[in-house]
């Protein structure tokens, strides 16, 4: 379990990186679960602009998916920028 609140934001996102790259070993490649557990986390913590790379992530393994375009555009939003 990873505790956020007690941790700066930057140790917060690591311990989010690490996570994800522990479910992202053990996950199918089709599986986008990793990727939306480290948008939420990312989300949660406001650090919008690293949310680009498992958005990106997440089009390439179901480019396809309805329901990866819907993640997508829900977090697109929250992108500087765009």
């Amino acid at each position: 379990m990873v505790r956020v609140r007690s941790l700066g934001q930057a140790a917060a996102i690591q311990a989010a990186e690490a996570r994800y790259a522990a479910l992202r070993a053990e996950a199918s490649a089709e599986d986008i679960t990793p990727e939306l557990y480290l948008l939420g986390v990312l989300d949660g913590l406001k650090a919008h602009a690293a949310m680009r790379a498992p958005l990106a992530e997440m089009r390439r393994r179901q480019p396809e998916s309805a329901t990866v375009q819907a993640w997508s555009a829900r977090f697109a939003e929250a992108l500087p920028g765009e």
